[in-house]
């Protein structure tokens, strides 16, 4: 796994599985049981760890680190 993904801690690696499996901040809520805002606010950090500007480049950095 790519350095600034280890840096992530298990949620927030959990998130980062489900963007990259093309799930919406909603269903990532509904599938850990958190609030919608808390999944915005943990995407806000993944994306200053990772330093991915978006949905697509965070999903294309987690599913090419994990092969």
């Amino acid at each position: 796994m790519h350095k600034c993904c280890e840096e992530l801690d298990d949620i927030d690696q959990s998130i980062a599985e489900m963007v990259a499996k093309g799930c919406t901040n909603r269903d990532i809520a509904r599938e850990l049981h958190m609030a919608y805002q808390t999944v915005r606010n943990r995407m806000t950090r993944i994306f200053d760890v990772t330093g991915a500007a978006n949905r697509t480049q965070l999903a294309v950095m987690w599913l090419m680190n994990r092969a």
